[in-house]
């Protein structure tokens, strides 16, 4: 719903939502060094995120998640061998 009043602001918006149609509409108008920077810092951030949530839940939310909602074949499963 945001993202419309975001456009103009790209870096703010590389910043919150990093998602391709967000990327493609700042790519534009963004020097490429600040383009690569704040969009690596915001991927990174949220991959350290994700590793801690699985780190600290594990194989449980991962059934959880499957049990909710319906995921592409190629997530692994919990009973697979580590």
């Amino acid at each position: 719903m945001a993202a419309p009043k975001l456009a103009g602001c790209p870096l703010l918006l590389i910043a919150l939502a990093p998602r391709l149609p967000f990327l493609l509409l700042a790519a534009g108008r963004v020097p490429l060094v600040l383009f690569l920077l704040i969009g690596t810092a915001r991927l990174c951030a949220t991959d350290a995120q994700h590793f801690a949530l699985g780190r600290r839940f594990g194989p449980a939310v991962l059934d959880r998640v499957r049990r909710r909602f319906t995921l592409p074949a190629w997530t692994p499963t919990s009973s697979a061998s580590t």
